[in-house]
């Protein structure tokens, strides 16, 4: 299995039933890739993210930035227990130490 880290913004989000399951999808735009997959993904690519229906998190927003990791499966990207998903701000350069020490206690991996 191979994952992915990005920070992007979701452009899309929507919900459908595909043979008896529910996925929602989150079309995302890359604004930087971290971590590189198998894809060969670049900065303005547009990718899907997809967790089922049935798992709460992560709640995300369109028009919002996230840091995702995510794996691999096929021609989209999978976001299950073993996600890392955090929301992101732009910040200057002074606040962004101070944001990093706040998030230390939190476990922001998909638990439900």
């Amino acid at each position: 299995m191979s994952y992915v880290a990005v920070l992007g913004e979701v452009i899309l989000l929507d919900e459908r039933e595909l043979r008896k399951q529910s996925w929602v999808t989150y079309e995302v735009i890359l604004q930087q890739v971290i971590k590189k997959s198998k894809t060969d993904l670049v900065e303005g690519d547009v990718v899907e993210f997809k967790r089922r229906s049935g798992c709460g998190c992560p709640d995300m927003t369109e028009r919002k930035q996230y840091l995702i990791m995510g794996s691999e499966q096929g021609s989209f990207f999978v976001l299950d227990a073993n996600s890392f998903v955090i929301p992101w701000e732009k910040k200057r350069k002074s606040d962004m130490l101070d944001d990093l020490r706040a998030r230390v206690g939190m476990d922001p991996r998909c638990t439900s």
